[in-house]
């Protein structure tokens, strides 16, 4: 389901210009009503799309968490947003320590974008990583898909991604042996 901006274009201007705190807005709570009055503030003025991306990428597990969602509907609706930060994310995505909002946002993010050739070796590995590890289902199936568009441009990886994919089949759940068929399906 395509998800409908709330405001037309001259109401969102508006939105932008009446006093606008991240901080407030991102502290009254997950839900989606409040991203999107942040999608609608971030889209507006690549400044308010900057602080959004340095609130993401931030320390603070609170904040970093609840500016994930926004900031997931931000690329969904506009995926080139994404390329000037992906090195950014991808060196987020493998500190230790990152909230597990922050990790399945630019996991999913990584879905959407183009993938540039520099960095298929680095997103490649922590989509890796996140497929062997102990992460939560929503990181292992968006690391698949990950992994599947790498192995479009390099078809060596194949292999090793279906036995990866098999190796935990037996022992995975609905939602990842869905997206397993899926993707097994596009290897």
């Amino acid at each position: 389901m395509k998800v409908q901006p709330r405001y037309h274009r001259t109401e969102q201007i508006q939105v932008a210009k009446k006093r606008f705190s991240l901080r407030d807005e991102l502290l009254i709570g997950t839900s989606r009503p409040v991203a999107e009055r942040i999608v609608d503030w971030a889209m507006v003025d690549s400044r308010h799309w900057r602080e959004l991306v340095s609130t993401f990428l931030c320390d603070d597990p609170l904040l970093a968490s609840r500016a994930a969602m926004a900031l997931g509907i931000c690329i969904e609706r506009k995926p080139s947003l994404a390329l000037p930060h992906l090195r950014t994310f991808v060196a987020r995505v493998n500190q230790p320590g990152v909230p597990v909002a922050v990790e399945r946002a630019i996991m999913r993010m990584l879905q959407m974008v183009d993938l540039p050739e520099p960095l298929l070796g680095l997103i490649a590995a922590a989509a890796f990583d996140r497929l062997e590890g102990n992460v939560p289902i929503a990181i292992k199936v968006y690391s698949m898909t990950v992994l599947v568009r790498v192995a479009r441009r390099e078809p060596d990886l194949a292999p090793e991604i279906r036995l990866l994919i098999e190796q935990q089949l037996p022992f995975s759940g609905p939602a990842y042996k869905a997206r397993a068929r899926h993707v097994l399906k596009r290897l």
